[in-house]
């Protein structure tokens, strides 16, 4: 059990550094992780008798994620394409609900926490780094992509912006966590301001509008909840620095951003927000003929050419939340956001308890995604759902674990 518990950690780890430009690697932590969990769950069954284990209890959020399984089921049963959705169901859904368990239960310690947050801090300059030589030559230097906008190692600079949400918000729940504090606090606060600075940049040059959307909805509630924690003005002073240099990074590029925030509200013949709510049109009628289970898991690609009848009409809706009500119908998207709802609601929870940034932080991260995803296809790219399902995991693990700000690092 010891040696299946490092090995959950290993690939934890190699999940985290290769996400961002090794889809094989990626893909080989995932199932090594889970195999070796289901290893380990089998054998405490022997133990839990004894006490080795305790028993978990079954949470409100567990129920929305068993619900979310029914529904896939469902839209399983009724596909148009039965034999494909029931390879994606266990291929792809299974994968991503048992990872999910796995992260959630893994990171049980504050040393794994720390190991975790520190190998998320080294892939982030590798790929602030790759983004770097991109944006200098034209090429990044781990996957060769040429730059049309920044994208660094993912296929798009959309992807790459999604990516960046999720970190940006992690590393600023860090600096302002009271709970978790990193050993050497004031030069790893320093380190960690330099590359939330530097991956902020990074996500100006990606252009996404909808990232740009997304993260200024993330940042506005992380300030409306972290205000309610504060007691003394240094801290208010120590945040409000924080975020004028956030803010200060957009300002050094008003064009690109206020050019981007104008262009995703644009219905201008042409332009690609027209285009969007064109496929959205598409997306919805399949719905209308789908509506209850939807034409089934992971048939959405093969569906729509049917119904490609207006102009500029493709392969997905670039709407993460129509692209599920077409392949899962109107349950199964109900049930995807019940799955939401429990979480935020465990997180607001939890907070009124701890007051922890670390825990508001990454959620606020997770809204931010969301919004990205309403405007694409991150929820159906592989890198990005992965990365989702792992941070409400995250979340989940440090609603459980209990931070003593007094404990000492070198304890397991």
């Amino acid at each position: 059990m010891k040696f299946c518990d490092r090995t959950i950690e290993f690939c934890l780890f190699g999940f985290i550094f290769f996400l961002p430009f090794a889809k094989a690697a990626l893909t080989t932590f995932t199932w090594l992780a889970i195999a070796a969990w289901l290893v380990k769950k089998t054998l405490s069954l022997q133990y839990e008798s004894g006490g080795f284990e305790k028993k978990s209890t079954v949470t409100t959020l567990d129920k929305a994620i068993f619900a979310f399984v029914i529904a896939n089921a469902l839209s399983v049963l009724a596909s148009v394409d039965f034999g494909f959705s029931l390879k994606a169901f266990f291929a792809k859904l299974t994968k991503f609900i048992l990872f999910y368990f796995v992260v959630s239960e893994a990171i049980n310690t504050k040393r794994r926490l720390r190991n975790i947050i520190f190998v998320m801090f080294l892939s982030a300059i590798l790929i602030v780094s790759d983004a770097c030589v991109q944006y200098i030559t034209g090429k990044d230097f781990l996957r060769s992509y040429r730059m049309v906008e920044l994208s660094a190692s993912f296929l798009s600079a959309n992807g790459f912006a999604g990516w960046l949400l999720i970190y940006i918000f992690v590393f600023l729940g860090i600096i302002n966590s009271k709970t978790f504090i990193l050993p050497n606090k004031k030069v790893m606060n320093l380190g960690l301001s330099l590359l939330i600075l530097l991956l902020a940049i990074c996500l100006i040059l990606t252009k996404s509008r909808a990232a740009f959307l997304g993260f200024w909805v993330a940042l506005v509630l992380f300030v409306y909840w972290y205000s309610r924690f504060w007691k003394r003005w240094k801290a208010r002073l120590f945040y409000f620095s924080i975020a004028v240099c956030l803010i200060a990074v957009f300002l050094i590029f008003p064009h690109s951003f206020s050019e981007g925030m104008k262009s995703l509200f644009s219905l201008k013949r042409g332009s690609s927000s027209l285009e969007r709510i064109t496929l959205w049109r598409q997306s919805l009628t399949i719905v209308e003929d789908f509506p209850l289970f939807g034409s089934g898991l992971n048939t959405y690609t093969n569906v729509i050419k049917k119904y490609l009848a207006f102009e500029g009409g493709g392969m997905y809706p670039h709407n993460s939340f129509l692209h599920m009500a077409a392949e899962l119908g109107m349950i199964g998207l109900t049930a995807f956001i019940l799955l939401l709802v429990s979480l935020f609601q465990l997180v607001f929870r939890e907070l009124k308890k701890k007051h922890d940034a670390l825990i508001l932080s990454v959620s606020c991260g997770i809204l931010g995604f969301l919004v990205l995803s309403f405007f694409d296809t991150h929820l159906y790219a592989l890198q990005s759902v992965s990365l989702f399902w792992f941070m409400i995991g995250f979340t989940v693990s440090l609603t459980r674990l209990e931070m003593n700000p007094q404990e000492e690092f070198h304890q397991s």
